[in-house]
């Protein structure tokens, strides 16, 4: 509920490790099961995690860390895309080729100007991506205008891409691509 997120919530500390630093990721949520971390923006490589929980430290877990490792979020497999009047998009308000989407994700790596892990993205100027991810609906691509942090938020990203003129009718698939790496696929529905 604070924002920066704090690095310790309910009790529960996690420590990352990556090039011969070592800090605190920045919490969402924790519970007796689950913990929402955001990885610090510093990590790169190889990497390690341990949690702490009210005084006891888990063992290491050792984990490679992705340039860039996109994900779009979704709703029951239908991607979180907004128009522009921020309305979603869904088979009773589909999209229309042209239109310009917003479409909500995770994991685009690194941005300029470089933001602080667990504080919220600028209004002025935004953080950007420093190349664009290739987007891709219905088998074509799409035209990238914006890729980069979602203002006033933290961790979580934007995309807006203008949909292909030739783009398919009815329920496509979307996806992102960026530093090699393909996201999950979802579903945008066009008309």
């Amino acid at each position: 509920s604070t924002i920066p997120l704090p690095a310790n919530l309910a009790h529960s500390v996690v420590n990352i490790s990556s090039g011969g630093t070592t800090s605190q990721a920045p919490l969402f949520f924790s519970s007796s099961g689950q913990l929402n971390v955001q990885l610090p923006f510093t990590a790169s490589g190889s990497a390690s995690a341990t949690v702490t929980l009210e005084g006891v430290t888990s063992s290491i877990f050792t984990f490679s860390v992705a340039a860039a490792a996109p994900g779009i979020f979704n709703y029951g497999g239908i991607g979180v895309v907004l128009h522009a009047n921020n309305s979603l998009v869904t088979a009773a308000n589909p999209a229309v080729a042209n239109e310009t989407v917003v479409i909500y994700c995770t994991g685009l790596g690194g941005v300029n100007p470089t933001v602080t892990s667990g504080a919220a993205a600028p209004i002025s100027p935004l953080s950007t991506t420093p190349s664009n991810p290739t987007v891709t609906v219905g088998g074509q691509t799409a035209s990238v205008q914006f890729s980069g942090l979602a203002a006033n938020y933290v961790g979580l990203y934007q995309v807006n891409a203008t949909l292909p003129p030739a783009v398919p009718a009815g329920a496509q698939t979307l996806t992102l691509t960026m530093s090699g790496n393909t996201s999950n696929s979802v579903t945008i529905y066009l008309q």
